[in-house]
């Protein structure tokens, strides 16, 4: 596994983000900002490292979201990282244990609510743990996605990620 070209983010970089309201609308409905990010963090947000790029083939730069639902409590899930993709995270319903390291050998945990999400950048190990019966979760990424050709998928492994963080490891000890 090849180090990144640029210094990599540590789980301090991982930012927990506050949901706003739920005020009532007119349709007597309730409304809740997910988020609101200020220009400076919508810019960092599409920052892309051209080398950790070139290793795709094709542009998979962009913006999508998706979603999980009907998740059991106690199942896992995550347990993986990504060169390029950065994710926000939210909870629809329910509640998440969601733990991050990083390859310097940090690591946080965050109880995610349909209150909060957090900010997940690249080559940060993340997995969750469901807390609620029908969970549900909501992403947005900022890169695309062809189903059919996993080479653009951009998700690697728990044991590709230990792999690439002994080479970060070994110099901590040095």
């Amino acid at each position: 596994m090849e180090k990144p070209s640029k210094d990599p983010a540590a789980v301090d970089d991982v930012k927990v983000i506050k949901a706003r309201g739920p005020w009532k609308t007119k349709s007597n409905g309730e409304l809740m900002v997910l988020y609101a990010l200020a220009y400076v963090d919508i810019d960092a947000y599409f920052e892309y490292d051209d080398k950790e790029l070139a290793r795709i083939p094709g542009d998979i730069r962009g913006l999508r979201s998706y979603t999980v639902r009907n998740l059991s409590e106690g199942e896992l899930g995550g347990n993986e990282f990504h060169r390029i993709r950065k994710e926000m995270v939210f909870v629809l319903e329910g509640s998440v244990r969601w733990g991050c390291v990083d390859l310097f050998g940090g690591g946080a945990e965050f109880i995610i609510t349909p209150e909060n999400g957090v900010f997940v950048p690249s080559f940060i190990l993340h997995t969750y743990e469901v807390l609620e019966e029908g969970s549900g979760l909501l992403v947005i990424a900022n890169t695309l996605f062809d189903s059919e050709d996993p080479r653009t998928h951009d998700t690697y492994s728990l044991e590709k990620f230990h792999e690439l963080q002994k080479q970060y490891m070994s110099k901590k000890g040095s």
